[in-house]
């Protein structure tokens, strides 16, 4: 029989983990024996009912009681963070939610990837053309502008930096419209006259249809617009990761087709609407905090966090 003991110091949940999950409070260090002092293993209190445990009876009730004491919450909050943690991600028929067995499915980026082929290859004269230039040693005029080497490009809203004139594109979520941006030196998009050129590589490509230009307005510089004929199929929501990792605590969760599609800013580090420091959603407070580490002169790390802004309210992630 192993020795066993339950403490508070360390926690062993994780951000996948609801807030009110008791491995935020407990954790069990394993010792050699009932006089050892040397921590040979850290467990959650799920480890001490196993068969693997080998632990005494009063060790397994007393975990078994700490468990049922915590009622596990299924906040706004953390399941944001659970969809964006799996955006795109979609367990395999053997359901493992292993990150190397998981399906990465963005329609977005495979409509994206398309256009971005047919771009390649419909203005490739273009490139060569301006190599051809650049080894003769002319000088750069208005019949080629920079703009039109197609690979100076940037993708989402990743910066241009230096004299990289080219272009970007975009699709809708459901992958059904790509856009292709013309970019200034600055990465800002624009409208302009060589964009012609790209609508002409999306038509003569079979898999866009209804290529147009739309001029610069309120809502969006001046773009080429395609729509796509075979848009790439959805997959099933009770297959998304996300899904599957929520249903662990709370079974009768229903998939949230709105966070699959977008989950905003449920996951990672954004500004606080208020304070402006960058904050993340921390599940053991089920609030968002500003997070610092430290190490110690062991080497040991820890971790702080600042759950208020400085008028004393909670950060806010809008």
């Amino acid at each position: 029989m192993r020795t066993y003991k339950i403490v508070r110091e360390q926690a062993m949940g994780t951000f996948l983990c609801p807030p009110g999950f008791h491995g935020f409070t407990y954790s069990v260090n394993e010792f050699a024996g009932p006089r050892g002092r040397k921590v040979i293993g850290e467990h959650s209190l799920e480890y001490l009912l196993s068969d693997e445990a080998d632990a005494s009876e009063y060790v397994r009730k007393e975990a078994a009681r700490l468990i049922g004491l915590v009622k596990p919450t299924e906040s706004e909050g953390w399941v944001r963070s659970v969809y964006g943690y799996y955006k795109h991600c979609y367990v395999p028929e053997s359901e493992s939610r292993n990150g190397d067995d998981l399906i990465i499915h963005n329609p977005t980026e495979i409509v994206v990837d398309r256009a971005f082929k047919a771009l390649d290859s419909g203005v490739a004269h273009v490139r060569e053309e301006a190599n051809a230039r650049a080894r003769l040693g002319a000088p750069d005029d208005e019949s080629l502008p920079r703009g039109k080497n197609p690979m100076n490009y940037r993708r989402g809203v990743t910066p241009v930096y230096g004299r990289r004139r080219g272009y970007e594109v975009t699709a809708r979520r459901d992958g059904s419209t790509v856009y292709v941006y013309a970019l200034a030196d600055d990465g800002v998009r624009y409208d302009a006259d060589h964009l012609s050129d790209y609508a002409d590589a999306l038509r003569g490509n079979e898999q866009f249809d209804n290529v147009r230009h739309q001029p610069m307005c309120d809502e969006h510089a001046g773009r080429i617009v395609a729509d796509v004929r075979d848009v790439p199929a959805r997959m099933d929501p009770e297959r998304h990761a996300a899904v599957s990792c929520v249903r662990q605590y709370f079974p009768g969760h229903q998939p949230r087709l709105d966070l699959i599609e977008n989950p905003t800013k449920g996951y990672g580090s954004w500004p606080c609407s208020k304070c402006g420091e960058r904050v993340q959603y921390e599940a053991k407070f089920d609030k968002h905090a500003v997070v610092t580490t430290r190490i110690d002169g062991r080497g040991m790390t820890h971790w702080s966090y600042g759950l208020e802004c400085a008028d004393g309210e909670p950060h806010e992630v809008k």
